[in-house]
């Protein structure tokens, strides 16, 4: 059986396509592949915090930050969204510093 050269071309387009969204993702430190649960954390300040930061748990990266925004009823409240992954297991007591 013979393969066209359409679909040869075709087919490294799209297998170009998906190393390319895979690579930008990866350097931008989010996990496509793993699943993850989304927490919401509200600061009054965050200086040096920023999209795609790693999340530690005593050294151990866990996430990342997924996003950063202003509160839309209080300025001076910043709502920050945490991408920790679905293994690990945050107690309703604890405390994101």
């Amino acid at each position: 059986m013979q393969i066209s050269k359409e679909l040869k071309i075709g087919f490294s387009v799209v297998l170009s396509l998906v190393a390319l969204y895979w690579g930008i993702n990866f350097l931008k430190g989010r996990n496509i592949i793993g699943s993850t649960n989304s927490y919401y954390v509200v600061y009054q300040q965050v200086e040096n915090l920023q999209t795609s930061s790693p999340v530690f748990v005593h050294g151990y990266k866990v996430g990342v930050v997924e996003d950063i925004t202003l509160d839309k009823r209080d300025p001076n409240r910043i709502i920050v969204e945490l991408a920790i992954d679905k293994d690990v297991k945050i107690p309703k007591t604890a405390v994101a510093e």
